[in-house]
């Protein structure tokens, strides 16, 4: 064989190999995909600690009180494109409990932009998927108004309907208590 032929086959064979290792590479081979950060909007929607108090009233100005006991901030700072678990989530958890009853709260993906499964709040077992034009209209209204529930940005829950009777937040009696966000990582 000429140099030429020689010299030919040695690129196309170097090219082919690199293509063939970039391909393998892409494929096989994760990356870290970073989310964004956590959203302070959390703390604005129920703006609770660990174990504060909130205080119901009536119409009979009959008083219900709830206690925090539970409160659970979550996010995904990053994860492996090739992972089981591969997207941003960030979520809240709360838990209002008294000797009669307990509320179980959760707020997920606020953020709708950066989700796999979208804006969602489930209060007890009622559960609300937002659109990004509901999650956007309750952004601009600052109120969530949904089956026995309304909560307002800054105040939290401020209405609850028990067995057909509305309560009415009354007060918080703050613990000041930290709040602590967990970063979840997907092993």
């Amino acid at each position: 064989m000429n140099k030429k032929i020689k010299k030919i086959l040695l690129i196309s064979i170097s090219l082919i190999l690199l293509s063939l290792t970039l391909i393998y590479y892409s494929l096989f081979h994760s990356k870290e995909i970073f989310c964004s950060e956590f959203s302070p909007e959390y703390y604005k929607w129920f703006p609770y600690s660990e174990s504060d108090v909130l205080i119901f009233i009536n119409k009979n100005n009959d008083t219900l009180k709830y206690k925090v006991s539970q409160y659970k901030l979550f996010h995904t700072q990053s994860y492996e494109s090739l992972g089981k678990c591969g997207h941003c989530e960030d979520y809240l958890e709360v838990k209002l409990s008294n000797q009669n009853d307990t509320l179980n709260i959760s707020f997920h993906n606020l953020d709708y932009s950066k989700s796999l499964f979208g804006p969602y709040i489930t209060i007890r077992d009622t559960i609300i998927d937002f659109t990004e034009n509901e999650i956007d209209s309750i952004l601009t209204e600052n109120k969530i108004d949904f089956d026995k529930y309304l909560v307002e940005k800054n105040k939290g829950l401020i209405s609850v309907n028990i067995d057909d009777s509305i309560w009415k937040l009354s007060k918080i009696e703050n613990s000041n208590s930290k709040n602590i966000l967990t970063n979840i990582n997907c092993e």
